[in-house]
């Protein structure tokens, strides 16, 4: 009886345990090496645990599994620097000096309040924020060249604490890694959902003091995400739909893990090349696209001012198209549009827009991003 009793204690501390692990979402404290972490219901390639007097944030290589690509250990910088710390990049906290690599994050930041806080930005010229532009045209904020090419100069006298940059399998961030300047790769692109990717506002908001405002602005971006999926979820028709246009004679598509491919999807479409489970875009030949795509129902693209003129002078292969005959294509006009700058961690914006298209029949209205090419 008291070895059956045992048992059974066991076995309720083991679901408690089980249970402890699985309540992310009620943002539960579990216990992890002497630290607590915090619990990411999307995003995986993160993972972020708290100790007493610091936070260990890992960042996972995208392209290897067992790999870690970057380690950082976040202090306040109102406290001295323990004995003894973890391995890793120091990043103190918050930022006050940043550099934004990616016009991506311009909005998140200012929609984090800690817009203050950036100094320079590189590839300004694909600014469409007036508030950017602005503080760009009176210095306030410095443009310190390309992504691929960043003035080092200009960030050394920026006296920046980070610079948030785009990491790219065995990339090499050049004359950057020779300076002090700790390097912050924003691996959230490669994540394989657009909530995934969202939810690394929240890493963010470490990193910019604003923690409470980044977790309540994602659970308000995961809400109205999921009730507008879930709108389509029983959709009678799937449109068969396909991406973009031809660059240097290659045709790139989203990979059926990338956050657009999955966007579709959600939508209600059946995106056609949801057999290339990539995460990034795969290249393809215009053959490739045409003979899959030729008969598709909605073609979106995402270019600067097209029109079916246009596309037809640029290659006349393009009329090719049921999509292009039908006059079935929607523009997203990025020379007009701050497609880059809002939608990455506004994905439910993106969803409304693919939805509108794909099901005007649940719901109507104007769309933000994508309208009807002239």
């Amino acid at each position: 009886m008291v070895v059956y009793m045992w048992r059974i204690d066991r076995l309720y501390m083991v679901l408690a345990l089980m249970f402890l692990f699985a309540s992310c979402r009620q943002e539960k404290a579990v216990e992890c090496k002497g630290g607590i972490p915090m619990c990411f219901d999307y995003a995986r390639l993160i993972e972020v645990v708290r100790y007493d007097g610091y936070t260990v944030a890992e960042i996972r290589n995208p392209w290897d599994s067992a790999g870690i690509l970057h380690r950082y250990v976040l202090l306040d910088r109102e406290k001295a620097v323990p004995d003894s710390l973890p391995e890793g990049t120091l990043l103190r906290i918050p930022l006050q000096n940043v550099v934004i690599s990616s016009v991506v994050y311009c909005t998140l930041w200012k929609d984090l309040h800690a817009e203050n806080t950036v100094k320079g930005i590189c590839d300004t010229r694909y600014l469409m924020s007036p508030y950017w532009r602005q503080a760009i045209e009176r210095h306030e904020v410095q443009d310190v060249g390309s992504s691929m090419n960043v003035d080092v100069e200009k960030l050394i006298a920026l006296r920046c604490d980070g610079i948030l940059m785009s990491p790219f399998n065995k990339g090499s961030y050049g004359a950057l890694e020779k300076t002090d300047i700790p390097i912050i790769e924003c691996a959230d692109y490669m994540e394989t959902s657009p909530l995934a990717r969202a939810e690394w506002m929240r890493f963010y908001g470490l990193l910019t003091g604003g923690e409470q405002q980044a977790d309540s602005l994602f659970r308000q971006v995961e809400e109205e995400y999921l009730s507008l999926k879930a709108r389509v979820a029983d959709a009678k028709s799937r449109p068969t739909v396909f991406m973009d246009i031809m660059s240097s004679n290659t045709w790139y598509q989203p990979g059926a893990n990338s956050t657009i491919g999955q966007l579709v999807a959600d939508a209600g479409g059946r995106y056609l090349f949801s057999d290339y489970s990539r995460q990034g875009s795969v290249p393809l030949s215009f053959e490739t696209v045409l003979r899959r795509a030729q008969n598709a129902d909605i073609w979106l693209i995402r270019a600067n001012s097209l029109t079916y003129s246009s596309m037809a002078e640029n290659d006349e292969r393009y009329t090719f198209f049921e999509t292009w005959k039908n006059r079935h294509i929607w523009l997203c006009d990025l020379s007009r549009v701050p497609f880059f700058e809002e939608t990455p961690f506004q994905p439910q914006r993106l969803l409304a827009d693919f939805i509108k298209i794909m099901h005007p029949e649940i719901i109507e209205g104007e769309t933000m991003y994508f309208t009807a090419m002239p």
